[in-house]
């Protein structure tokens, strides 16, 4: 296996079946506005013909420079050819011509359903897609949905909800909004969203739920070929009693088909995120494993990285010490 640095338009015929979202033009671009994220493609060849190829962005933050292959998302290893990547040799290429302070893979083979292996990887977490295959016709994809799924699609169907497609980020961020401050998340600057939509242009959709003149849902998401990947997924909490988040995912589900879609990437969940998992895969998603990697580079990234990993794990404690608390105060109640 011989890895050389190789250009965009090496491969880019090549990527027109393949569709990931992460290879594309379009997200390439989204990570150059928005992170200043500079693309290198590394192929892979073999017999002197290019057998696959990965995709890894060079950016700063916090005054290191990071390496990874997606930027805060999954990416694949796309392949051409019949090729068992050594890992190790891919990193040692990566540190002989590049300078950085962390290097992290996130490898998540959807498309290319096919098993990497390396001992150093951790697989915690997994991405969860929904594969359409051949079916063309929603009601033929109800029918192989989840019962329950079905059930609470049909009642959805009772309280009037009004289906909004949009691009209006104006309509789709208060719900955003809310919604990270419910789940006690960082929300990101309304700069991110329309980024991606200047990015993705006409395949940048919202799939929005309307109540009585009001916006109480929202599903975010992008099309590249026959991929859609939802990027996010949010809703009032007290509107939760209207299916509204059953409601969002099923029209996005009807939009897409209608566009030839065949993978409908529902995205990443820890093995803890039980709810969200049940949810997804009700709606006929399947679990594909994230293959994650994270190499410390300079003593200045290992303070960073473990500072960040000891707040993490308070912030564990500090919840799990809040449940058994409230716990026993119901119980003596």
């Amino acid at each position: 296996m011989k890895i050389e640095k190789i250009n965009f338009d090496q491969i880019k015929e090549k990527l027109v079946s393949l569709s990931p979202v992460t290879f594309s033009q379009e997200y390439i671009n989204f990570c150059k506005n928005f992170w200043q994220a500079e693309p290198i493609f590394l192929g892979f060849f073999k017999n002197g013909e290019i057998a696959a190829v990965a995709l890894i962005y060079k950016r700063k933050e916090n005054g290191l420079v990071y390496l990874d292959s997606g930027v805060k998302l999954y990416s694949e290893i796309i392949y051409f050819k019949e090729l068992s990547v050594d890992f190790n040799e891919l990193i040692g290429f990566i540190i002989k011509n590049y300078k950085f302070d962390i290097l992290e893979f996130s490898f998540c083979q959807i498309i290319n359903n096919k098993n990497i292996e390396y001992k150093k990887f951790s697989q915690n977490t997994s991405a969860y897609v929904l594969g359409a295959g051949d079916i063309k016709k929603y009601e033929e994809l109800l029918a192989g949905l989840n019962k329950k799924t079905r059930n609470q699609i049909k009642a959805a169907e009772k309280y009037n909800l009004e289906l909004v497609v949009s691009q209006d980020i104006e309509l789709f961020y208060p719900v955003y909004l809310e919604t990270m401050l419910r789940l006690k998340a960082k929300p990101k600057e309304k700069k991110y969203f329309y980024d991606l939509l200047n990015a993705f242009s006409n395949n940048f959709y919202l799939i929005l739920a309307k109540k009585d003149g009001k916006i109480i849902g929202g599903n975010l998401f992008v099309i590249k070929n026959n991929y859609l990947m939802l990027m996010f997924n949010v809703s009032f909490r007290e509107y939760w009693k209207y299916n509204v988040n059953d409601f969002l995912y099923w029209e996005m589900l009807k939009f897409g088909l209608e566009k030839s879609i065949r993978w409908f990437d529902f995205g990443i969940n820890a093995k803890r995120d039980r709810d969200q998992i049940h949810f997804k895969e009700g709606f006929g998603a399947k679990p594909y494993v994230i293959n994650h990697f994270v190499k410390i580079n300079s003593l200045k990234a290992w303070f960073y990285v473990n500072k960040r990993k000891m707040f993490f794990l308070i912030k564990l404690v500090l919840r799990r010490i809040k449940k058994i608390f409230l716990w026993t105060i119901n119980l003596k109640n």
